[in-house]
């Protein structure tokens, strides 16, 4: 809130009657009279917005940052280290993406075949090196899928599958600053039929996206084929897939 000044402004008085007169001297000059500050308008009302989460403030960076001081020179001998370890990490990571990438492509297509038609499904396919064991993970995790996806999700398992596995889910976003101030904790309060009662529809979105079914994950290796889950598979993510995978060392084996 602005600080309010007290502002100086010439204001003429009555002018007195002449001398001699019950009324004193005459003067016509204006006199320069000082106002109170005008009253601060009442604070406003903090929303309550009760059990829901409110993201933490985020501190603005700064122009300049203090230097730690370093007079023997041993922090910077341990940040050039640092920055040295980065590096080496950079390139293991590329590294280690690189092979990721093949060893996913490789034991994608062999983990549908080999499950095909079956009930219980291991997670992994296992992969032996002189350096030890891998194993390449198909977790029961998929991406979200907008209408274009859910199309061709669709064109690949047919409608009945489509029906039965993904199921279409949604949630609600409210813009705040196209709510009027006064209504904001009525729509707080009464998020339910907060579109229609308060007429804020231009300020609701509805996010819609489909996603898999519980059973899906496993339902799909006895529904469509090993040919129909690689299609299914690369209509979504060439590279990652739509099942999620993850390499790993398997610890504790040499």
């Amino acid at each position: 809130m602005g600080r309010f000044n007290a502002t100086a402004v010439a204001v003429p008085r009555p002018a007195p009657a002449e001398p001699g007169s019950a009324n004193g001297p005459a003067c016509n000059a204006p006199q320069l009279t000082v106002l109170p500050p005008p009253a601060a308008p009442a604070g406003k009302r903090s929303l309550d917005f009760g059990g829901l989460n409110k993201k933490a403030a985020v501190a603005a960076p700064a122009g300049e940052y203090p230097v730690l001081p370093d007079p023997d020179g041993a922090l910077a001998e341990q940040a050039a280290a640092f920055l040295e370890a980065l590096e080496a990490e950079t390139a293991a990571t590329g590294a280690k993406e690189a092979a990721r990438f093949e060893l996913v492509s490789a034991a994608r297509p062999f983990h549908f075949k080999v499950n095909s038609g079956h009930a219980e499904i291991p997670s992994s396919v296992s992969i032996h090196s002189p350096r030890g064991e891998v194993r390449v993970t198909f977790k029961d995790a998929y991406k979200k899928l907008d209408e274009t996806k859910f199309e061709a999700v669709r064109q690949v398992i047919g409608d009945d599958l489509a029906g039965v596995y993904m199921a279409q889910t949604f949630e609600f976003k409210i813009a705040s600053e196209n709510i009027p101030e006064a209504k904001m904790q009525s729509v707080i309060d009464a998020m339910r039929d907060m579109a229609t009662r308060l007429g804020i529809v231009d300020a609701v979105t509805v996010d819609t996206c489909y996603k898999p079914t519980a059973e899906w994950h496993t339902a799909r290796f006895r529904q469509l084929t090993p040919e129909q889950n690689m299609k299914l598979e690369g209509v979504i993510d060439r590279e990652k897939g739509f099942c999620q995978a993850a390499v790993g060392p398997v610890r504790g084996k040499k």
